[in-house]
């Protein structure tokens, strides 16, 4: 008995640093799945005259069919990874997904396309004037169905803006820059403006 009882409060206390192992992992994990998104931007852009894909723009694969497609089916394609389905692990979906969706995700990151459309005049990504100061890629809250919302786009302090952040890492989120750095802040840190309008200079 005495032994039951000494194992039950060692499990009692090492909870709290299992959660936060656990909580770290997941956040080293969404780190990774940035960048490796950022490996499939990067090369769209080499192949599409250093623009950036958009929110929604024509599928290039469906000839005359008319049909639009997201930038995430894009960097699937440019990836060669497969579509997820909700909940699974991907390079689209955040570890940390069940802490502020409600259901499970199959999209938790969303494109920096501020100050402009979500459907045209993409950003050059090449040209950036400060890509260690420019927001490429930031995790979005959920929007419906278990997606997160793809891109940010108009003025930042529009519905399309900041409203759309998303912190997740014990308070923190965290986002990708156009040279390809993961920085961790909170979605009300003094820089974030100057991280999403930098894509359009």
């Amino acid at each position: 008995m005495v032994v039951v009882a000494i194992i039950a409060v060692l499990s009692t206390l090492m909870m709290p640093f299992l959660q936060w192992a656990r909580r770290l992992a997941e956040t080293s994990t969404c780190s990774s799945n940035m960048r490796q998104l950022y490996f499939g931007l990067n090369s769209y852009a080499q192949e599409n005259n250093g623009l950036l894909p958009l929110s929604l723009q024509p599928d290039p694969a469906s000839g005359s069919s008319g049909s639009s497609v997201s930038w995430q089916v894009l960097i699937m394609r440019q990836l060669n990874v497969p579509f997820p389905n909700r909940g699974d692990k991907s390079i689209f979906i955040c570890p940390s997904w069940k802490m502020t969706y409600p259901v499970p995700a199959y999209r938790t990151y969303a494109l920096n396309l501020t100050g402009g459309s979500p459907t045209a005049n993409p950003p050059r990504f090449f040209t950036l004037s400060a890509p260690s100061q420019t927001a490429l890629l930031v995790e979005s809250r959920h929007e419906g169905s278990g997606a997160g919302y793809n891109a940010l786009s108009g003025s930042i302090e529009g519905n399309g803006g900041k409203a759309r952040l998303d912190a997740r890492h014990n308070d923190k989120m965290n986002l990708l820059t156009a040279d390809g750095a993961v920085i961790s802040l909170t979605t009300t840190d003094l820089s974030i403006d100057d991280l999403l309008n930098n894509i359009r200079k």
